[in-house]
């Protein structure tokens, strides 16, 4: 078995849920504003800010503001 160094490693949970509805769609079962609040726990395995924890910070916070559009897009076809 091949093991990963840990600098290669963020260690995260999802903190929401989510129900399939068909095909290319969900429903968001936590409140959106929790969701918004506590949706993913991400960090450095030694607890340390980084630069890249920042980073990947930065991208996450936008989950779920573009859900709409991507649910359009996927629904009439169209490829993202």
């Amino acid at each position: 078995m091949t093991q990963l160094p840990a600098k290669n490693v963020v260690a995260g949970s999802v903190e929401f849920g989510a129900t399939a509805q068909g095909a290319g769609s969900s429903e968001l079962t936590t409140v959106y504003d929790r969701f918004k609040e506590f949706a993913f726990k991400i960090g450095e395995l030694d607890g340390s800010d980084t630069p890249r924890i920042e980073a990947l910070k930065k991208v996450m916070d936008n989950v779920g503001e573009r859900s709409f559009q991507i649910t359009y897009l996927v629904q009439s076809g169209h490829s993202c």
